[in-house]
């Protein structure tokens, strides 16, 4: 890795933000104001790339754009627009006669063709050949999703699916499939890992979600696939702490790779969302936050969700 002058790493100012919260708490609402402070930047690009991965989610971004009279969102920005949204619903899903899911692969090979092809909007350089179609921002909403998406991949793509047992593998409807090792569940964090060191060569502003769950913190135990070896237990600490919904360890180490976590809440405070929707910007005991904070900008331990607030 060449050295850097402290001036080419000032150069870049792109953040990557963690944004953790229960549903309906504004995750992607918030997005509006990631566009707000697009705009009233003095440089392009301006636009913001949505990867939309519930399929429905950019309902409530779309609805908050529609009541402030924006109506640049509605066009492509090829066409003049400032938000492109990739979509993975699958149409005529059917329901299989047997215990286990469906599991389609296809939306997460079409999740890696969109990713790779922003690449083609590089130059050598690094720089985007028109800034005026480029990604200002790149959000994935929500990664909880994108794991799920992954997993159904992995399961079909190895043969395998959840059940029985390395020496009953589970068959089903006359079919067998392998046994899920614990290198498959490795194999899924080091994706989503994949894909956020992917999301953040892109010189642009980045965001993820995550849903949220509360966790009883614990000390590991290991795993044995050697029946003459016996595992040793986890233990519990007596801490509860709400972290990004994932799998093993990746919860509580996927914030080293932000510059910015932030938790969403809701408080009710009538017809003015602007201020029931706020931010938790720093670990807080009675919230059960652990990680939160930023890098590069000293915040209020509560804001609005306003992108305003963090990047500029």
């Amino acid at each position: 890795m060449p050295e850097m002058s402290t001036e080419a790493i000032l150069e870049d100012r792109f953040s990557t933000t963690e944004i953790v919260g229960t549903q309906k708490t504004g995750k992607t609402r918030s997005l509006i104001t990631l566009l707000k402070h697009l705009e009233h930047q003095d440089i392009l690009p301006k636009n913001l790339y949505l990867f939309d991965l519930d399929g429905d989610g950019a309902e409530s971004l779309l609805k908050g754009l529609e009541e402030m009279g924006k109506t640049s969102w509605v066009r492509r920005p090829e066409d003049g627009g400032r938000l492109r949204i990739y979509r993975y619903n699958t149409t005529q899903r059917k329901l299989l006669d047997a215990a286990r899911p469906t599991r389609e692969q296809e939306p997460w090979m079409n999740f890696v063709v969109d990713l790779n092809s922003i690449f083609q909007r590089l130059d050598p350089r690094n720089k985007w050949r028109d800034p005026k179609t480029a990604p200002g921002a790149i959000a994935l909403d929500p990664c909880t999703s994108l794991s799920e998406m992954i997993w159904d991949y992995i399961l079909r793509s190895r043969g395998k699916e959840l059940g029985g047992s390395r020496d009953n593998p589970l068959t089903e409807s006359g079919i067998k499939f392998g046994w899920v090792e614990p290198t498959d569940w490795t194999s899924l964090q080091e994706k989503i890992i994949d894909v956020i060191k992917t999301l953040k060569s892109f010189p642009c502003h980045r965001v993820v979600t995550f849903h949220e769950e509360v966790v009883q913190e614990m000390i590991p135990g290991t795993i044995s696939t050697d029946r003459n070896v016996a595992a040793i237990p986890a233990r519990a600490t007596g801490g509860i702490y709400a972290l990004p919904l994932l799998s093993g360890k990746l919860q509580s180490s996927i914030g080293k790779f932000f510059s910015i976590i932030v938790y969403s809440r809701y408080i009710n405070r009538g017809n003015d969302l602007n201020a029931s929707y706020i931010w938790h910007t720093r670990p807080s005991e009675n919230e059960r936050i652990k990680m939160a904070g930023s890098r590069s900008k000293q915040l209020e331990a509560v804001i609005p969700q306003d992108f305003c607030k963090l990047l500029d």
